[in-house]
């Protein structure tokens, strides 16, 4: 699990980093998927975006079935 707590300067070598570990990721975002496209471009990996605007939190089971779908 990373959390990123700053969007600039992005942290492009963490992520390029993280992608030689992980075969996917999963990202969760109170937005419309502007940091789900980053991540893409930088690592180069599927990228499965769970997003949400406006101002609720996402409920876990969209999460975890995107975790679920994204190791399958």
């Amino acid at each position: 699990m990373l959390r990123l707590r700053i969007a600039w300067p992005f942290p492009e070598h963490v992520i390029r980093d993280l992608a030689t570990r992980v075969k996917a990721f999963v990202v969760p975002e109170l937005n419309m998927g502007q940091m789900s496209r980053e991540i893409e471009r930088v690592a180069r990996r599927p990228v499965r975006g769970v997003y949400h605007a406006g101002g609720a939190m996402i409920p876990p089971e969209p999460i975890l079935q995107a975790i679920q779908e994204g190791v399958a």
